[in-house]
Formats: structure tokens, sequence, C-alpha cells
């Protein structure tokens, strides 16, 4: 299991400057490192690859929030930045009735998208009449 996070460095100090970020879902995932070479004013976005804990998100059976960290830094050792984020995780036996999806060019969400014509697969995905 895996889950995309993104990841933005820009450098506003001084050129050539070697940077990482390190995200960590506290006690659900391992740390995906990135590091970059950054020119003066450059920004990188980055997606970086988290791997879940099998074992540990297999123990979720209910809605459940955790933490989010995103450490960002030089790479002499010392973080320039810790920023937490609070997510929900949701089990597996979990679904959304409907999702909003990004308008486009905006920071705002557009209309709801209904998802519910999907639980039947989710339900009994190997029933011959969902399948058709």
């Amino acid at each position: 299991m895996a889950t995309e996070l993104p990841n933005v460095l820009v450098n506003g100090s001084c050129p050539g400057l070697l940077s990482c970020v390190a995200p960590v879902i506290e006690g659900f995932s391992a740390q995906a490192v990135h590091t970059v070479e950054l020119d003066y004013k450059q920004e990188v976005a980055k997606k970086l690859l988290q791997t879940l804990l099998p074992g540990r998100v297999r123990a979720i059976t209910d809605i459940q929030r955790a933490t989010l960290h995103v450490i960002a830094g030089d790479l002499d050792g010392e973080p320039e930045r810790h920023d937490t984020l609070p997510i929900v995780c949701l089990s597996r036996t979990s679904s959304f009735n409907s999702v909003r999806r990004p308008a486009a060019g905006a920071d705002l969400l557009g209309p709801p998208v209904d998802l519910s014509h999907y639980y039947g697969a989710w339900a009994t995905p190997y029933d011959e009449e969902v399948n058709r």
C-alpha cells in the first residue's frame, strides 16, 4: 500500500542549496525522503510515494485520525521546517459516498461527485450480475 503526497520545495536563500523533504504518517507509514539541489528562487514540486505499513493499516477498523509530519531541511541534519497536518484514515471496509472534484484553476472545490453507483461492486465484487 502506498499514498502519494505532493511536496513543494522553494529556495529563497542561496544558490545550489541541497534540501530534503521527509513526510511520514505517524504510526502508519515508512518515511519517504527526497533530496534535491535547488538554484536560487527555484521551485520544485515532487510527489513522494510513501509505503504504508500493512500490519498497522490493517488494524484500522473504524475512521481514525492520524498526524502527517512533513520535515524539510538542509543536509546538515537540522530541520528547517517541521509541519504537522491532521488526516483521516478510513478502514478497508469504509467507502466514500461522494467526493468533491477540485475546480479547474482554483483553490475552490467543485460540485460533489456521487459514488454510490459503485456500491454493488464494492459489496459483492464477484457476483455475476455486478460484473456485467
